[in-house]
């Protein structure tokens, strides 16, 4: 299993896209193929362990729980925890990390049985798929010609109203459109700033942005810093 404790990724499963975030909790099974791919973000960290079928499946008797859905499933159980949960969670993996051998596998048999009924919570709120368009539509906006270009590119290549296209980002992403690229472009502009000369006037502009004030907003809500500070921070740094 997986546990996501910073920042997004696409997690392609079986086939299929889920977004995964900070709270995404995943049980992989042994015939699962998955792999991430990073999503409006490069930072992205879990932390993960993994363990005999026969763990599972003590930790399932002792707790009466039924995981026959979950083993049959096209995709793997995933869910959405809150902050409380996931912190627990944490703390319950973070005990591995200093364990060997059978100290490892005590602990391990010990703390399993908590970690799934944090699977099985009733507020724990179940991962969907990203519908197929949605998914296509994210990898193409990470394209800096898309996304310097802005909502009128994305709507062009969603194919639907702006209403459908929000309502579909609030369901399955989590913030708006507009949020998701101006994500991309402070992203942009920060490898401009660490790898060229170019003015931040400039930068703000080659990015997509329609002034300095929006670009100034945008880029200290992803860095906590001007693009000014940023480069004078970062522009030296391997």
């Amino acid at each position: 299993l997986f546990l996501v404790l910073r920042g997004m990724a696409i997690h392609h499963v079986n086939g299929e896209d889920q977004l995964v975030q900070r709270g995404s909790l995943v049980l992989i099974r042994p015939e699962d193929t998955h792999c991430y791919r990073a999503f409006n973000g490069h930072e992205y960290r879990t932390i993960s362990c993994g363990f005999a079928e026969s763990y599972l499946t003590a930790a399932c008797t002792y707790l009466a729980l039924d995981i026959h859905a979950w083993l049959t499933a096209p995709l793997p159980h995933a869910v959405m925890l809150d902050d409380a949960a996931l912190s627990h969670a944490e703390r319950l993996l973070d005990g591995l990390a200093p364990l060997h051998g059978d100290a490892r596998a005590s602990y391990l048999r010990a703390v399993l049985p908590q970690l799934m009924h944090i699977f099985s919570r009733p507020a724990a709120q179940t991962l969907q798929p990203l519908p197929a368009w949605l998914s296509d539509l994210v990898q193409k906006m990470c394209a800096p010609e898309n996304f310097t270009a802005g909502l009128p590119r994305m709507l062009e290549l969603a194919n639907c109203s702006q209403e459908h296209l929000t309502r579909a980002f609030h369901r399955h992403v989590g913030f708006t459109p507009t949020q998701f690229i101006n994500r991309k472009r402070s992203e942009y502009a920060a490898q401009l700033l660490c790898t060229t000369d170019l003015t931040v006037l400039d930068i703000c502009y080659a990015c997509g942005f329609g002034g300095p004030s929006s670009f100034y907003e945008s880029f200290r809500r992803v860095y906590d810093c001007s693009p000014t500070r940023y480069r004078a921070l970062y522009a030296h740094a391997e």
